[in-house]
């Protein structure tokens, strides 16, 4: 009897976590307990999801402040809205490969004249608000077990990655983000909306299409399609020649990556996930730029998050929640 109240209990506990289809009405008690989408708990759910979204954003737009255009942005963005046609703007290759969403964001706010960079900061806050949402969801359950690890994943996104020498981000540089947000799709169960977004994701950088390796169902020919015509561009397009080198600081920053998510009490495929990006954006960035890790700190997104990950998984409480536990009592001694 102890042994079939043991394996109840691990029977139960899986199908809360995953919110599993009910094989019986213990189990269809449990699943409504604990999975958001029935009943107050649906609410609740939303609730949340929309002030994590505000807090997300909120401190992604901090970071951004005084909103105003820098880099490559006047002269390779602003300025050139009115001389394209719509398609031909969107389409406009820079750096050597598509950007559709930074592109898009100038679309939307030259027409605002002096508010149109504060536009283009709400605009890539919303994408790191949108994708701390997402790791903080029940979507990722199976693949960040604990609620307390995924929430504070997503609220880490905001404060990454650490720039030198200034605190610029910006929707250039919201494809790191955007990556996150396809690896955690990767990460988690397939959804119909998984494939338009991931249509669309290939054509926002070079670094989404990067996680293509992680897919291992059909939803990765969505992002082929953006990692093929990516990669086109980039073989036609004139380059400066790449510096096949990898200097010690990024070296060290992957062994940090390595040890943490190592450690880490994860599923193997997320921390295999994590730590591939997280290595292959950093080599393939120090490759291609040839330059060190001080002047390309936007390549610490994705590593920054990987190592978030690794150290709330370690910090943080990984047991179920005590409603989890309660309901799998109930079920136990029904099975018994």
């Amino acid at each position: 009897m102890a042994q079939r109240r043991k394996m109840s209990i691990s029977g139960a506990l899986r199908y809360a976590r995953v919110a599993a289809e009910p094989e019986s009405t213990q189990v269809e008690v449990i699943r409504r307990t604990v999975t958001p989408g029935t009943g107050e708990n649906a609410l609740d759910a939303r609730w949340q999801s929309g002030l994590l979204f505000i807090v997300a954003t909120a401190l992604a737009l901090a970071r951004m402040a005084p909103p105003r255009l820098e880099y490559e942005e006047p002269f390779a963005f602003w300025d050139i809205v009115p001389t394209l046609g719509f398609l031909e703007y969107l389409f406009e290759p820079w750096a050597g490969y598509f950007n559709v969403f930074a592109r898009l964001s100038f679309l939307v706010a030259h027409p605002l004249d002096d508010l149109g960079p504060l536009v283009t900061r709400l605009l890539a806050s919303a994408v790191i608000g949108l994708v701390a949402v997402y790791f903080a969801s029940d979507a990722l359950a199976d693949a960040i077990p604990s609620r307390a690890v995924r929430i504070g994943l997503a609220m880490s996104l905001p404060m990454l990655p650490i720039p030198y020498p200034g605190p610029y981000v910006g929707p250039l540089n919201s494809q790191w983000w955007i990556a996150l947000g396809v690896l955690g799709i990767a990460l988690a169960r397939p959804r119909t909306w998984h494939y338009p977004t991931l249509l669309v994701a290939g054509f926002t950088g070079v670094a989404p299409c990067i996680v293509l390796p992680v897919f291992r169902d059909r939803r990765g020919l969505a992002l082929a399609v953006g990692v093929v015509a990516q990669l086109a561009l980039l073989l036609s397009g004139e380059r400066r020649p790449p510096g096949f080198s990898i200097t010690i600081d990024y070296i060290l920053v992957m062994l940090l990556v390595g040890a943490l998510l190592s450690a880490a009490p994860l599923p193997l495929r997320t921390r295999m996930a994590f730590g591939y990006l997280s290595i292959a954006i950093l080599a393939l960035g120090s490759i291609l730029t040839g330059w060190p890790l001080e002047s390309n700190w936007r390549l610490l997104a994705v590593p920054g998050a990987a190592m978030a990950l690794g150290v709330f998984a370690l910090l943080l409480p990984r047991h179920p929640a005590p409603i989890v536990q309660e309901a799998a009592t109930e079920y136990a001694r029904g099975a018994t």
